[in-house]
């Protein structure tokens, strides 16, 4: 198969996936309005459940980047993360490190560039798992076993190990998700997000 543009240029994973890089410009424009005046400000859910604050939602995302980032590169980034605790409980406390918006803006910058190695690979390699995500596969199968989820490990199996293409997809699901979140709070503190548009 051609994996060539019209150009005659060889195709990059970016090229086979450009919703990628769009998504993660537009987090960024959105996160920037995030200033020290909004940082700390917390929504009151209806329900009494708890609630990120925007500063959070901003940590909560770049974080997000550096876990899909180690899943492709078979790697540990758990120390770059902003978040120190993150219950599985609906409506439980997330607790993160202190943060302010330049620390985070540069995490969300690291962690794109860590992500833009992987779109910068030959398009051929979009449907293929990686080393990491095979690694990743296969010990997380060993947890499920070990914890006596049999059929959980099984469904599991069936999977198998993520390939480029699905991880990136969850990356742009899951940050497209919390940027949509966080441009309606955004707007009804009044900031113009018609530019982060």
């Amino acid at each position: 198969m051609d994996q060539s543009g019209a150009s005659g240029a060889a195709l990059s994973v970016g090229d086979g996936l450009p919703i990628v890089a769009l998504c993660l410009s537009g987090s960024e424009r959105v996160c920037k309005l995030v200033d020290d005046s909004l940082w700390a400000l917390r929504p009151a859910d209806p329900s009494g459940r708890w609630s990120f604050s925007l500063g959070e939602l901003v940590m909560h995302i770049a974080d997000a980047r550096w876990l899909f980032a180690g899943q492709l590169d078979g790697a540990d980034y758990s120390p770059r993360y902003f978040v120190t605790n993150q219950p599985r409980d609906p409506g439980a406390i997330w607790t993160f490190r202190p943060g302010a918006p330049e620390a985070a803006l540069e995490s969300l910058q690291d962690g794109r560039a860590a992500i833009q190695r992987w779109l910068e690979q030959p398009l051929e390699k979009l449907w293929q798992p990686t080393s990491g995500t095979e690694d990743f596969f296969h010990s997380y199968q060993q947890k499920l076993r070990a914890a006596g989820e049999e059929e959980m490990a099984q469904a599991y199996a069936r999977r198998g190990p993520a390939s480029l293409a699905r991880t990136l997809s969850g990356l742009v699901a899951h940050e497209s998700g919390h940027r949509g979140s966080l441009q309606t709070l955004l707007r009804l503190q009044g900031a113009n997000t018609a530019e982060a548009d």
